[in-house]
C-alpha cells in the first residue's frame, strides 16, 4: 500500500547562485540614502532572491523565487515576487504506483504582489514585515488556486556596497484548503503530494541589491571630500591703521616772576563778547524831543573860589663834590 506523502518538514536555502550575483554587483548602482543618511529611502529599488529546498516523506521541493520591490516612501515598499516550486516524487513511490508523477502536478508558478514596510532602517540591520496574496497556478489540470504569505524578517548589511542578506521565517499556505486538496489527489491511490495546500512555516534566506534612490549616493558620501566651510576665495584680513599717538596738550605761557612782597600782577581779560541786547536794532535811531520853548534859566553862580594849595617845590641842587 503506498505511504501518504507527509507535509514539508523544513526549508533549507542554498545561495551559491544569489551570493555570485551579489558579488558581482555594480558599485555604479549604489541605492541613495535620505537627508539623515538611513538606507530604504523613497525611489529606492531592490531585486534579490535565492533558491531553496524542501523536504517531504516522498516529495522534495526545489524552491526558486525572484522578486523586485519600488520603495514608494521612505520604508515602505511595492513588491512583486515570481516563485516557481518544482515537485521530485521518490523512485519509491513511482515504482509503486506508475504514473503518478503525470497525475499529480509537479510544477507550481505562484506570482505574488507584497506589501513590505521596513520600521527601523539602519545600514547593518533593518528587520521589516511582509505580506502578500496572489494566484499559484498548477500543471497536469490542477487548477488555479489562492496562495498567501508573511514573513518577519531583517536585512543585514554587506559593507557599504548596496548588498544586504535577506533572512526571516516564511509562512504561507493555498486557500481554500479543501479544493486545493482535491485538485491534487490522485483519484487511483487517493495520495496526495504534502506540503503544498496546508499551513506551512521555514526558514528564508536571500540576497537582496538596492540601487536608485533620491538621496545622495553612499558612494559619493564616502569618497567625497569634506566641504570647506569657508568661501572658495578667503580675503586676508584689512591690516590695522597704524595707532597715532595724541598730541601733547600746548605748555603753559609761565607767570612773571614776583618779588616777595610785591603784588601778583593782573593778567588782563578780555572783554566779554557782545552779547544779543548790546546790538544796536535795525532801523532809524529815535531823536531826543526837543526842549520846552520858555524863558531861558539864568547861569548858576560860579563857586567861590577856597585857597588854593602851595605848589610843591623841588629841593636845591647841590654840586657834585669832587
Amino acid at each position: 500500500m503506498m505511504r501518504r506523502p507527509q507535509r514539508r518538514r523544513t526549508l533549507v536555502a542554498t545561495l551559491t547562485v544569489a551570493i555570485a550575483g551579489a558579488l558581482a554587483w555594480s558599485d555604479d548602482a549604489h541605492a541613495a540614502d535620505d537627508e539623515r543618511g538611513r538606507p530604504w529611502a523613497r525611489g529606492t529599488w531592490t531585486i534579490g532572491g535565492g533558491p531553496g529546498l524542501g523536504f517531504g516523506g516522498d516529495v522534495t521541493h526545489l524552491h526558486l523565487e525572484l522578486g523586485g520591490r519600488y520603495f514608494v516612501v521612505h520604508g515602505l515598499a511595492l513588491g512583486l515576487s515570481l516563485a516557481d516550486t518544482i515537485l521530485f516524487y521518490s523512485q519509491s513511490l513511482k515504482a509503486e504506483f506508475p504514473g503518478i508523477n503525470k497525475r499529480l502536478p509537479t510544477n507550481v508558478f505562484r506570482l505574488v504582489p507584497h506589501l513590505q514596510y521596513v520600521f527601523f532602517r539602519n545600514q547593518w540591520f533593518s528587520p521589516y514585515v511582509l505580506a502578500g496574496v496572489g494566484p499559484a497556478f498548477m500543471n497536469h489540470g490542477s487548477g488555479t488556486h489562492g496562495y498567501w504569505r508573511a514573513m518577519p524578517g531583517a536585512y543585514i548589511g554587506l559593507g557599504r556596497s548596496g548588498v544586504f542578506l535577506d533572512i526571516g521565517i516564511q509562512f504561507d499556505g493555498m486557500f481554500p484548503v479543501g479544493r486545493c486538496i482535491d485538485a491534487i489527489t490522485d483519484e487511483s491511490s487517493g495520495a496526495y503530494p504534502g506540503g503544498l495546500c496546508s499551513f506551512g512555516w521555514g526558514p528564508h534566506i536571500g540576497i537582496v541589491g538596492t540601487f536608485g534612490g533620491r538621496g545622495q549616493s553612499r558612494r559619493s558620501r564616502s569618497t567625497a571630500p569634506p566641504s570647506n566651510p569657508l568661501p572658495r576665495e578667503v580675503e586676508p584680513p584689512p591690516e590695522p591703521a597704524p595707532a597715532v599717538p595724541p598730541e601733547p596738550p600746548p605748555p603753559a605761557e609761565p607767570l612773571p616772576a614776583v618779588t616777595p612782597g610785591e603784588p601778583m600782577p593782573s593778567v588782563p581779560s578780555e572783554p566779554p563778547p557782545p552779547g544779543p541786547d548790546d546790538a544796536m536794532p535795525p532801523g532809524p535811531v529815535p531823536s531826543e524831543p526837543p526842549p520846552p520853548a520858555g524863558p531861558t534859566p539864568a547861569p548858576d553862580a560860579a563857586p567861590e573860589a577856597g585857597p588854593s594849595a602851595p605848589e610843591p617845590t623841588s629841593p636845591p641842587i647841590r654840586p657834585p663834590l669832587h
